[in-house]
């Protein structure tokens, strides 16, 4: 990200703000992102850090507290989610040239034996996913990607929480501009996505366009 853009962060994404059935929000505290809440369903996350690095993400459901999860690093990269005794899964994070290939959810069984429920798998074209690969009960998804050259809405948010919050499309550089979707290698579908951008080159405005619907959101 350039200098024009490094101060300018992301505070909502809605869709049809006159009727929002959607509504992401972002809270800050001054520079520090602190929270992210979708109000419509009242559920939030917020963040805790510790010497500046995201340590834990408190889940909030009907505005009550209902558990936290902590972020375990290596490196000084994200590299599992620890949800507490009571959890029965987690996730754990790989990366290859500091870049995230892998995600995998792993289920503790009732007899303590731990299973691998879904892997997502990260091909890179320069600094954009072109390609992830979703493994789940024998199945294989394959989600191809092309992108614009602006900076992507979610690019003043750490990585760790880019990569906590927003792994499964959130990581790349540049904003999307077409998703094909492959069902075990057969073709499935195709989202094409049209942008409004604003002087700073940031999208303020973002049309997706699939087969028999079309959704617009907003980005402020």
């Amino acid at each position: 990200m350039d200098d024009a853009t490094s101060g300018t962060k992301i505070s909502q994404i809605i869709n049809n703000p006159s009727d929002p059935t959607f509504k992401l929000e972002f809270k800050y505290n001054q520079n520090t992102l602190t929270e992210v809440a979708l109000p419509i369903k009242e559920t939030s996350r917020k963040i805790e850090y510790e010497n500046e690095i995201a340590s834990a993400i408190n889940h909030y459901v009907n505005n009550e507290f209902a558990g936290t999860t902590k972020l375990i690093y290596q490196n000084n990269k994200l590299v599992k989610t620890d949800n507490g005794e009571d959890s029965n899964n987690y996730l754990e994070f790989s990366y290859t040239n500091n870049k995230l290939s892998k995600v995998e959810q792993f289920f503790i069984t009732d007899n303590q034996e731990i299973t691998s429920q879904f892997t997502m798998e990260y091909v890179y074209d320069n600094q954009n996913v072109s390609k992830r690969v979703l493994t789940s009960d024998g199945s294989k998804t394959e989600y191809v990607y092309t992108y614009d050259n602006k900076d992507h809405y979610y690019n003043t948010i750490p990585e760790s929480l880019r990569i906590y919050f927003f792994w499964p499309e959130g990581i790349s550089v540049n904003n999307p501009l077409t998703t094909k979707i492959y069902s075990d290698e057969m073709f499935n579908s195709e989202s094409n996505l049209e942008y409004i951008y604003n002087d700073l080159d940031l999208p303020t405005s973002r049309k997706q366009i699939d087969k028999d619907v079309t959704t617009v959101f907003t980005y402020e």
